[in-house]
């Protein structure tokens, strides 16, 4: 009798077990943010011009492969990476609002005005 009513719990135990871990699933919060890399040297971006999704999230990353210093601004944004050196990079994170173009470009004396800048096309 003992060993019948032995072989009942560690069956219930089993089964319970079972269940139980067949109900657990990771939940993922964690979900991914679109990189966008621009490199910037003497006197532009590449890529130059670049899509994006209105309300969606990414990561602008520039990298300077110039001589000089240079940084990239996001015009009519507080969004801006620091000036940086040769062969450095700065990275942030933008959330486009609203739909339009928005003018990139470095803020370093001059260099706008020789030809150091690109879009945003936000749909």
């Amino acid at each position: 009798m003992k060993k019948k009513f032995l072989i009942i719990v560690v069956t219930a135990l089993v089964l319970l077990t079972a269940c139980n871990k067949a109900e657990q699933k990771p939940v993922s919060t964690a979900t991914e943010t679109k990189e966008v890399i621009f490199t910037g040297n003497e006197f532009s971006f590449q890529p130059n011009t670049v899509n994006l999704k209105a309300g969606e999230t990414v990561k602008i990353v520039f990298k300077n492969q110039g001589k000089f210093v240079h940084d990239l601004v996001i015009e009519r944004t507080e969004q801006k990476t620091k000036q940086i050196g040769p062969n450095e990079e700065d990275s942030f994170l933008f959330t486009p609002e609203k739909a339009g173009t928005y003018a990139i470009y470095c803020s370093v004396a001059g260099h706008r005005d020789f030809g150091m800048e690109g879009s945003l096309i936000v749909e």
